[in-house]
């Protein structure tokens, strides 16, 4: 089994940011993007449903419930996201690595 991608991604301009987040029931499931807004601002910055969020604007999220990960999006006007992407994507269609 692979490792995964690594991408830092930004994006800009506040919320609404065009995208969603989920997490399992335990604090340290992972944040994963869970919808994509096709015109929104996350899909125009390159984010993909599956994406799973390993930091948000330098805050490791392992440690992060949904709701802090909401409130620190919420107090931003631009987020910088580092995500590991799984399988390669384009525009929401996963092909194979």
């Amino acid at each position: 089994m692979g490792t995964g991608d690594y991408l830092c991604i930004t994006v800009r301009g506040g919320a609404p940011w065009g995208f969603s987040l989920r997490q399992g029931n335990e604090l340290h499931h992972p944040l994963l993007v869970c919808q994509v807004d096709i015109s929104g601002r996350g899909a125009v910055a390159g984010l993909c449903e599956g994406d799973e969020v390993v930091s948000l604007n330098g805050e490791p999220c392992a440690d992060l419930t949904l709701p802090e990960s909401l409130h620190l999006m919420e107090a931003s006007d631009s987020l910088q996201l580092l995500v590991r992407r799984w399988v390669r994507q384009a525009c929401g269609v996963p092909t194979a690595l």
